[in-house]
């Protein structure tokens, strides 16, 4: 509407035509009696007041007097006001009489004028008031005119009429006075919730009262209150009027997190002594909960601040924030002040004094009573009753009895479902819209004369335009039509009467000047009519030659309308029935000649003004024709605009923090290395895992719940009656597998002669406890029968060696001995053992102290045997750990290596230009600001508390390369302002709004991929990733405060001219030639400023940026490189498809390891076996057929699978119903035999459980034994299987094994991996469409991201690489690393001011194509020296980031670039008119050049020639005066514009 319609409001004034709310001051003026106004009398002193009003002299703020005449809004050269006209004779007289027609009566509109009249016969017989607007300019004038109505108004008595006024800003200005005059509240909200606060906490003695916790908690909250609304406002989020709300509700809230920390606390007493425990227990308990609660209402203000209504978004921003940081001082300042609390109790001082008290017992002895007694007494509190308030008490009692109470219980419910009804019935009524008068106080004048409006004028009324925005044929029949149809059915809704339509065509087609023989005819003489005829004046608007209309409108005028539901059907009705032409106040849609005047050049063309400018000249182009915007553009340009606001407000804040950086550079740099090296002290907390089991498993698991259920059915008897596969933990055992050197068959007389002696050697070897005294194998053994159990002994007993020599033995089992787990690779000939290759030992101890004594000095005397003849394989059940750790503990050493070629490969990347230039130094500082980071980031969360596992170690090789990624990027941005900035503030400040931004995505996407991970169920991925994410945050924070101090001081340095080693001041080289000294010394001491980025650009960043443009830009390589993408695409979906779940123990050590040599020859050798329990958990009875029958079922389905063998099962139940002693007349009688039939055979002892008096089997278990399966997939298969079966079972039953615990590994990995990624590619594609809102970018990223994804896993395969807990990491990581390099390039395109995709994707190489490759080389060298580690964790990590530093490498500088000059967005940055055949030099023309040849230079524009419109997105002018040549800001203008010519540029 302003592009189509100019305001002339101070010329020809109609309210009708105002598509803004114009300034106006208004008032209704009434009798005090509310009586008819429509009298003689009335009129007359009513006119007495509204000529008072019109000639009140008034003052401006300078000083000057002037009246309404002097700033109003005119018509015909006279102010225009509303409601004058009543008193003209001829209206006055038929007002008088009686005789006004109502609403309309001759052309004034009485509806909008009389309130509450009396209409009979359509006749106004009387009237209760009248209505009065007088409108102003818009100006500062109209401005200052309403303020002083205002105090005219307040001044003005009357001893017969009362007035109700207000005017356009009445209500910004009320309800601004209204919220400041109930601040007062907060205060007083404060006060009570002090005194609430103490009220509630008071409670104990004066020792344990906590009134004092409960101010602090109100002191809590008002701190977080504070803060927020400090950092909220200093963001730059303006402060609304419903914002004030906020400090009420947060208090409220906050003090819920109090309560429910005392709650926890007070739970505590009792059992837990130390105050750390206590607080720890407390946040244990209750951080979860109030988490929760202040996460939840974060969510839901952060939705809110979404909201497209600026109150809303405010208010909802303001309360998030306050919330948040609420909640961060209540788990941080209040629960130190917590603390202090416990200190106090401890130390025995009274609460309010601090001096040490004594108890009431105590103080009784020593004679004291009375108030001292009272006051002064005090004990420390045993449990929660000793502290609780009797409030809380009494209100937890009455609400757990009526809740307890049965015939309570149903009130209730009946209560609630009476509650639904009303609140369903209550909704269905549930209106939208708001009075205007509730925003203001009952005192306000706007609330007065809100509600006159609302009593007297209960039909408002609404005009509205049929808006056609575009130009359109006016002569053809069919627009005709068209604007018929639409006014036929405007006017069918009953709220609009067919003779409230004011249109100008139909008095045009009925006057003199109508003329449709064309449209130019059409045009100009409509122009000569509405010129003639000032009421039509503002509804049309022309072309520049006047030769086409542009736009148009007709009004209509709602009438019996009530309220605001009904006018928005109104609205909804109308504008559903336009067309594709005419829009109901519809946004412009087209381009617009603009002739620039004084004040409008900075409005118009400035940010958020329309962006679709195209003649822009007085004269030039004032023949020109309009250019319709194609919506492809339109798209383009919007969501370009997206980007820049997006990614411009982000820089801005960034700029602002940069200059700060620079103002205040060494003290940024002690506080970060201080508050570094505190965190740092948060290693000396650090706790060690190496537990392999626990790391490398899932935290409540299926297998580790039926662990605890095992225990709780089966005691541990492996002191007396140890068996091997009753074990449902790993035990205590140290293993040995023997084989001749020679790998001959060892099953000789010879061979077992030397394995005897082995085994005598080991049993009866000597050893020594930690405190001094010796034992051998038979003190800690465990023991069957007396005589301690080893696997392999049974080789050598009497009868069964010469059967054994002889090749007489049957396998897989003989006699009772289970041969297939003795014996390595064995020659089996019909079922006969003909030869084996080894022999396994196991030598199984108790599982208590004596028994880890046991498996060390079985390692030192493994370590000491020696024999010619026999090569031997070791370990024992804790060697995987103690080997892992060591491994690990081995290669930190390639850390301080890492460092110091980080360092040199820093230096080397940073070092260029000359001895002033020299960045060198800040190359060594990025590794020292990323080492910082890692101390910080490690210390932190140490200090927390958080396991520090194996895998660990790796982090910190990782964070270095990352964090070097992040000073490339800086230095580059700093490089690109050389030359075009001289400030040093403004050189940072510019450097943090172009490089901000990028770090900002890598190191939140980064962020995000390990936060995520940490919360894996895998111990070990937990607390990997959370050091990692805690890491890379704390070397962002370093860098963009540390760091960038330290740019600064470099920046300092360069600035006065001193050496970079030497700090001296050097002299230019021109400047020592001319002193005439040597070469050697020019080169080593002379230096000059960097004025472009070359000056300090390293050779390998300027070649490797000039490779990758003309490898992308060329075209044959482009296709090739296309070919080879889909090639690469190919193999890594190959490769995935054959990718596997899995890890190898042997893996996780070094080679030269014990445990890796005996778990190679393990899996050589023997084929891997496991051992599975159907448990019946709970009491059955076990006479009852069925239940046996269910028992065979199991049976039989279990054996009826490929890998478990019918003969390989242990039965208790099978061996007693065939003894004698088997009883099922009764499961008591059951029950009884059998125990005694257990005691009898041990071999079944420990496999059932029976109740206290022995009447009943409360639980039972049968073995299975697995065949054939040489997988761990196998035995996923068996695990699988068996757990289907039991949870199919009627009976309560599980399938159990002790090797479930790792099985349940591989089961959980493939899950956990697709969730973690689906939540961390979600969660980092937000972060992108938030920090790069374009779709194309967005698609691209993710595109990207899935590549890598895909050729990443595919070559893991490729590499010999599995999916494990290890590797699972390993890709999580990976997701943030795909998204650092691609948004790099993705973030530099966008910034890059290019006239063709090719050039754009040039210029985004030229600048950042260096850094991206210096950050992946960099992160190469951090991992380098991973390749040389033991650890098998450290190696596929080193594989691993190797894989993704390639594929993102070259989607980053290759890929991405080549799609980009295919599909990329383009901005329209160049100039339109070179596509209409003009240059620049045609528009550079002087002033002198006339309007006739400008005219014609306009006139030969080709149309007809353009191919697609164009856009101007954000237009540059340039002033050309002559020989003068100036650029002109917003503010300034020419003195005569029409002389001057505006350049585009």
């Amino acid at each position: 509407m302003e592009a189509l319609f100019p305001d002339r409001s101070a010329t020809n004034f109609y309210p009708h035509t105002m598509y803004s709310f114009e300034k106006f001051s208004e008032v209704i003026v009434r009798h005090k009696s509310n009586n008819n106004i429509l009298t003689e009398k009335s009129l007359l002193q009513i006119e007495d007041f509204y000529k008072y009003i019109l000639e009140k002299d008034m003052n401006y703020e300078n000083g000057t007097t002037f009246r309404f005449k002097d700033i109003c809004a005119k018509r015909d050269g006279e102010c225009f006001t509303t409601g004058d006209a009543i008193f003209q004779t001829r209206i006055k007289a038929g007002l008088l009489e009686g005789e006004a027609t109502y609403p309309l009566y001759s052309t004034v509109y009485l509806g909008g004028l009389l309130g509450s009249p009396t209409v009979v016969d359509n006749r106004v017989k009387e009237a209760k008031s009248t209505k009065f607007r007088f409108h102003a300019r818009n100006d500062e004038g109209g401005d200052q005119w309403e303020q002083e109505f205002r105090k005219t108004m307040e001044s003005y008595q009357s001893d017969e009429f009362d007035f109700a006024y207000a005017y356009s800003k009445a209500l910004d200005d009320e309800v601004n006075a209204t919220i400041s005059g109930d601040t007062i509240l907060l205060v007083f909200t404060i006060l009570l919730m002090v005194s609430f606060a103490s009220s509630v906490t008071m409670g104990g003695n004066c020792l344990s009262d906590r009134s004092h916790l409960g101010r602090l908690g109100v002191c809590t909250a008002a701190i977080g209150i504070l803060g927020a609304f400090g950092l909220v406002c200093g963001a730059g989020m303006f402060f609304g009027s419903i914002s004030s709300v906020a400090p009420f509700l947060v208090l409220g809230v906050g003090l819920d997190d109090m309560f429910i920390l005392l709650s926890g606390l007070s739970d505590t007493y009792g059992h837990i002594r130390t105050v750390e425990d206590r607080i720890g227990e407390t946040m244990r308990t209750s951080g979860m909960a109030i988490t929760i609660t202040s996460l939840t209402d974060l969510l839901a203000f952060s939705a809110g601040a979404l909201s497209s209504f600026p109150a809303i978004q405010s208010f909802c921003t303001f309360a998030a924030v306050a919330i948040f940081l609420t909640y961060l001082m209540f788990v941080t300042f209040f629960l130190g002040c917590m603390t202090l609390y416990e200190q106090r109790v401890k130390s025995e001082r009274h609460c309010c004094t601090c001096r040490k008290i004594k108890t009431k017992e105590e103080m009784k002895d020593n004679g004291i009573s009375g108030f001292r007694l009272l006051c002064c007494s005090g004990s420390k509190p045993n449990s929660k009753d000793d502290v609780q308030n009797p409030i809380e008490k009494v209100v937890s009692n009455f609400f757990s009895r009526i809740v307890l109470y049965e015939p309570a219980r149903f009130i209730v419910l009946l209560i609630f479902a009476t509650y639904l009804g009303i609140g369903v019935w209550g909704s269905m009524y549930f209106d939208e819209g708001i009075l205007l008068e509730q925003l203001t106080s009952v005192e306000s004048p706007f609330y007065k004369h809100a509600v006159w409006n609302s009593e007297l004028y209960a039909n408002s009324d609404m005009t509205m335009n049929f808006v056609i925005t575009k130009p359109v044929p006016y002569v053809n029949s069919s627009t005709m039509t068209e604007i018929d149809r639409l006014l036929e059915e405007a006017v069918k809704d009953d709220a609009i009467p067919d003779d409230f339509i004011l249109s100008w065509y139909e008095a045009y087609k009925g006057s003199s000047y109508f003329d449709d023989s064309s449209e130019a005819a059409f045009a100009q003489n409509l122009k000569l009519f509405v010129e003639a005829h000032p009421l039509f004046l503002n509804d049309v608007g022309f072309s520049i030659d006047g030769k086409t209309v542009m736009g148009s409108r007709v009004y209509y005028r709602t009438h019996g309308v009530n309220d605001i539901m009904d006018f928005r059907e109104v609205m909804n009705a109308i504008s559903s029935s336009t067309g594709t032409v005419l829009s109901f106040t519809s946004p412009v849609a087209l381009t617009k000649p603009v002739p620039f005047s004084t004040g409008n050049m900075g409005r118009s063309l400035g940010v958020g003004a329309p962006q679709n400018l195209l003649c822009v000249s007085t004269h030039a182009f004032a023949s020109s024709q309009f250019l319709p915007l194609h919506s492809s553009h339109r798209w383009g340009l919007m969501l370009y605009e997206c980007y820049s606001s997006v990614d411009g407000f982000i820089g801005i804040y960034f700029a602002k923090y940069g200059r700060f950086v620079a103002r205040h550079p060494w003290k940024v740099i002690i506080t970060s290395i201080l508050v570094n090296l505190l965190l740092g002290f948060g290693l000396l907390r650090i706790d060690i895992n190496t537990d392999a089991l626990y790391i490398f498993s899932p935290l409540n698991s299926r297998a580790s719940q039926e662990t605890e259920v095992m225990e709780s059915l089966f005691p541990d008897r492996s002191a007396y009656n140890f068996y091997i596969h009753t074990m449902f933990r790993f035990e205590r055992f140290s293993e040995a597998v023997v084989r001749y050197r020679s790998d001959e068959n060892i099953l000789t007389d010879e061979g077992l002669t030397l394995l005897e002696e082995f085994y005598d050697y080991i049993i009866h070897k000597n050893m020594t406890f930690e405190n001094g005294t010796t034992f051998s194998f038979e003190d800690v053994c465990a023991k069957r029968n007396g005589d301690c159990v080893t696997t392999g002994a049974a080789l050598f007993r009497r009868g069964i060696r010469s059967i054994v020599i002889t090749g007489r033995a049957t396998y897989p089992i003989f006699i009772t001995i289970y041969m297939r787990a003795l014996l390595g690779s064995p020659t089996v000939v019909n079922n006969r053992i003909k030869g084996a290759k080894a022999v396994k030992f196991r030598f199984h101890a108790r599982n208590d102290d004596g028994g880890r004594q046991w498996e060390q000095e079985f390692l030192k005397t493994m370590e000491s045997y020696h024999s010619d003849k026999l090569d031997i394989s070791y370990a024992h059940s804790k060697s995987l750990d103690e080997e892992v750790n060591a491994t690990i503990r081995g290669d930190t050493t390639l850390l301080v290596i890492t460092v110091l070629l980080m360092i040199s490969f820093a230096s080397s990347v940073t070092a260029g230009g000359n001895v002033l230039s020299d960045r060198s130094h800040l190359g060594r500082l990025g590794v020292f600001t990323a080492s910082l980071g890692i101390l910080g980031g490690f210390g932190l969360v140490c200090g927390a508390g958080m396991l520090f596992v194996t895998i660990d170690g790796v982090a910190p090789f990782l964070v270095l390369g990352v964090g070097l990624d992040d000073m490339f990027i800086l230095l580059s941005g700093l490089a690109d302002t050389y030359g075009h900035i001289t400030s040093i503030e403004d050189r940072i400040g510019e450097t943090m709004r172009t490089s901000g931004m990028a770090i900002t995505i890598t190191s939140l996407t980064d962020l995000l991929a390990f936060s995520v991970g940490a919360l894996s169920t895998f111990p070990a991925i937990r607390s990997f990733c959370t050091y990692t994410a805690v890491a890379i945050f704390a070397t962002f924070i370093m860098f963009i405060t540390f760091f960038l101090a330290c740019m600064t001081l470099h920046e300092q340095r360069v600035k006065s001219d001193r050496h970079s080693l030497t700090c001296k001041k050097v002299e230019t080289k021109e400047e020592m030639e001319a002193k005439g000294m040597s070469k050697l010394r020019i080169l080593l001491c002379a230096g000059s400023k960097p004025t472009t980025r070359a000056d300090v650009q390293n050779p390998i960043e300027k070649y490797v940026s000039d490779f990758f443009v003309r490898v992308v830009l060329w075209e044959p390589a482009r296709f090739m490189i296309l070919l080879l993408f889909t090639t690469y695409i190919g193999i890594g979906v190959w490769g995935s498809l054959y990718f596997q779940e899995g890890l190898l123990l042997e893996q996780l050590t070094s080679e030269d390891s014990h445990f890796y040599k005996h778990a190679v020859w393990n899996f050589e050798l023997y084929k891997p076996e496991m051992t599975m329990n159907f448990v019946i958990t709970k009491p059955v009875s076990y006479v009852d057929p069925s239940t046996m029958k269910e028992m065979n079922r199991l049976m039989q389905e279990a054996t009826s699978g490929e890998f478990i063998p019918d003969d390989l099962i242990l039965s208790w139940y099978q061996a007693y119903r065939l003894s004698s002693q088997f009883d099922n007349s009764s499961d008591a009688a059951f029950a009884r035999n059998l125990k005694r039939f257990v005691e009898a055979n041990p071999l079944f002892l420990n496999d059932v459980s029976f109740s206290e008096d022995g009447n009943s089997v409360v639980g039972s278990r049968v073995y299975y034994r697995t065949s054939g399966a040489d997988t761990i997939i196998d035995f996923r298969e068996v695990m699988i299987t068996l757990r289907k079966l039991a949870d199919e079972s009627p009976l309560p039953v599980i399938a159990f094994s002790p090797i479930f615990i790792y099985i349940e590994q591989i089961v959980a990995i493939v899950p956990q991996t697709v969730q973690n990624l689906s939540i961390a590619l979600g969660s980092i594609m937000l972060v992108t469409i938030f920090m790069i809102p374009h779709p194309v970018m967005v698609l691209l990223i993710t595109m990207s991201v899935a590549s890598i994804l895909v050729g990443l896993v595919g070559f893991m395969h490729l590499w010999g690489l599995m999916l494990s807990s290890i590797t699972m990491i390993e890709i999580i990581m990976c997701i943030g690393f795909s998204v650092d390099y691609s948004s790099h390039i993705v973030h530099a395109y966008m910034q890059a001011e290019g006239d063709s995709r090719n050039q754009k994707v040039k210029l985004a190489i030229q600048r950042v194509g260096g850094p991206v490759f210096s950050g992946v080389f960099s992160t190469f060298v951090g991992v380098l020296m991973l390749l040389f580690a033991n650890s098998f964790i450290y190696l596929s990590f080193f594989k691993v980031i190797s894989i993704v530093l390639a594929l993102g490498l070259t989607h980053a500088l290759i890929i991405i670039p080549v799609v980009l000059t295919f599909i990329g967005p383009v901005q329209a940055r160049t100039s339109p008119l070179t596509g209409l055949g003009i240059t620049r030099s045609t528009l550079v023309m002087k002033t002198s050049t006339s309007s006739s040849e400008l005219s014609k230079s306009s006139s030969e524009l080709n149309t007809d020639s353009v191919v697609a419109p164009y856009i101007i997105p954000r237009p540059k002018f340039e002033l050309q005066n002559g020989l003068e040549d100036k650029s002109l800001s917003d503010k300034e203008t020419p003195d005569r514009p029409e002389e001057f010519l505006y350049m585009y540029y």
